[in-house]
């Protein structure tokens, strides 16, 4: 096995961890203004989508310093990594409890899990498929920073439609 697919395969379980701690940082963390940037402040699936998106922006960010030799294109595959992720978190979150009538905790974390795992396999794919494709790195670090500030934006200002209801309660937003 490659470094890079090591690493990239690696991050899957370190990432899930990272997002397993990051689900209790606003609630146990004394709730915080920041922490409601990059954690969970209800149980909607908008604000569970900070658990793949800011754990996989970390990890990105360690793989960056510690892997001596990344492609050119490295910023551009984690970034569509990270909304292959996102996307996956989504649909699956949204479809499943809609079969099952219900949401299942175990089924939450193998959900996760998998979400993860889809988005560092697909980064893997086209950093040794796509390797001379290549945007500037500005780019992906605008649509990183924008995607935080849109998270950010909603976690005080959410929309009131169902992607933003907190499944428990009803409620939208910080309580």
């Amino acid at each position: 096995m490659d470094t890079l697919l090591l690493w990239e395969v690696l991050g899957a379980v370190v990432i899930f961890f990272i997002g397993v701690f990051f689900h209790f940082l606003y609630k146990y963390g004394g709730k915080k203004r920041w922490m409601a940037i990059i954690s969970p402040v209800n149980e909607s699936i908008w604000e569970h989508l900070k658990l793949t998106f800011y754990p996989v922006l970390v990890y990105t960010i360690i793989e960056f310093f510690i892997i001596k030799e990344l492609p050119q294109n490295y910023l551009l595959a984690e970034t569509l990594g990270i909304y292959v992720t996102l996307l996956s978190t989504l649909v699956i979150e949204i479809v499943y409890p809609s079969v099952v009538k219900k949401n299942i905790f175990v089924l939450d974390l193998v959900v996760f899990f998998l979400a993860i795992t889809v988005g560092q396999l697909f980064s893997y794919f086209f950093m040794t498929r796509y390797s001379e494709t290549n945007l500037p790195v500005s780019y992906s670090i605008a649509i990183l920073g924008f995607q935080t500030g849109i998270f950010a934006l909603f976690s005080f200002f959410p929309p009131r439609i169902p992607l933003f209801r907190d499944s428990v309660d009803g409620k939208y937003g910080i309580k």
